[in-house]
């Protein structure tokens, strides 16, 4: 009975030792995944954090264009507003205040906008992935949120309007003093203003005229008059939501830069 009682023991000896064995060896083997997966998750947080900044980079170059297209826009309604006060006796009296080249070019600069429209690459990519979170503070993806927003605001803003101006008021100018027009005052939203004072043909001015005596004329004349106030207070907010993000993406760049 001794003797089996010792034999018994060494058993149970033997089977702790394999089970310390492969708890110790399940441990490592568990640590070792762990740690696997911290590295893992590490070189990810890490991948997303440089992917963050970049986007912040490309973000901030892109709104900096966009704040230099809503300035134009600012700059075209202002002046458009003043073209339209010059203009709008002709379409109360029949008569120009001026006159009749005056007249034309103040109808036709009324009607322009800024062609270009904004680049937007940048943001579209980063909400068509979903990768706006990527981007940490919460307050700088809102500010951005708000920018892009009101860019698109102002966008539609300036479409309906200027469609209307276009086919009602500006189909009446033909071509060749359109050209005319356009070399005197090649860009009314540009910093400084240069138009130059022009001598349309006398006949075909006063086509011109004759075409513009309709309601038709008198009625794109009125909306696009009374889109413009709407227009540059548009453009005001755009400009203010857009400086906003680009203070929040300046600091933000700026921070990231000095901890690498």
């Amino acid at each position: 009975m001794q003797q089996n009682s010792g034999t018994l023991g060494g058993t149970e000896r033997w089977n702790m030792r394999q089970a310390k064995r492969l708890s110790s060896e399940f441990l490592i083997i568990v640590v070792g995944v762990l740690a696997a997966l911290g590295v893992d998750s590490w070189s990810a947080d890490r991948r997303d954090r440089a992917l963050g900044s970049e986007y912040e980079i490309r973000l901030l170059a892109e709104l900096r264009e966009s704040r230099d297209f809503v300035e134009g826009v600012h700059r075209s309604a202002l002046r458009a507003i003043e073209y339209a006060a010059a203009s709008s006796s002709y379409f109360e009296t029949g008569s120009p205040a001026e006159g009749t080249d005056e007249l034309i070019v103040a109808l036709y600069n009324m009607g322009r906008d800024n062609p270009r429209k904004p680049d937007r690459t940048t943001y579209d990519d980063v909400i068509s992935t979903g990768r706006l979170n990527l981007i940490a503070p919460v307050a700088l993806r809102e500010a951005i949120q708000r920018a892009y927003a009101a860019l698109s605001n102002l966008e539609s803003q300036q479409a309906p309007y200027r469609d209307e101006y276009l086919k009602g008021v500006r189909g009446a100018i033909p071509q060749e003093l359109i050209l005319q027009i356009r070399e005197a005052c090649p860009n009314i939203s540009a910093a400084e203003l240069i138009c130059q004072p022009v001598d349309l043909p006398d006949e075909a001015a006063e086509r011109v005229l004759t075409r513009l005596m309709t309601d038709d004329a008198a009625t794109a004349f009125r909306i696009r008059q009374q889109s413009l106030p709407a227009l540059r207070a548009m453009a005001e907010e755009a400009m203010g939501e857009i400086d906003r993000a680009l203070e929040l993406l300046t600091g933000d760049v700026a921070s990231e830069a000095g901890s690498t």
